[in-house]
């Protein structure tokens, strides 16, 4: 999974590619798939709650893998500026 900021990070995924908009919500996903006639929904856990996640952020020339539990999405805003100052 990754996480795209711009333009520039999503030129360095390679496809094929599921793409989805990033909504904040309350730690819990509802994901509904639609073929034909048939609809299943299914509800778990965001990110925020999962546990050994590998998270990929791609912002730019930033590419760094977060393993463990991501705590929140702000998080990742602090991990980047970690990065730049190694």
């Amino acid at each position: 999974m990754s996480l795209v900021f711009n333009r520039e990070g999503l030129s360095k995924l390679k496809p094929p590619i599921v793409l989805q908009e990033f909504v904040n919500h309350g730690g819990v996903i509802f994901k509904v798939y639609v073929v034909g006639n048939y609809v299943k929904c299914v509800k778990r856990n965001s990110l925020l709650r999962e546990r050994r996640r590998r998270v990929m952020v791609v912002e730019g020339g930033v590419e760094a893998v977060v393993e463990g539990l991501v705590e929140g999405f702000s998080r990742l805003g602090l991990f980047r500026r970690e990065k730049e100052r190694e």
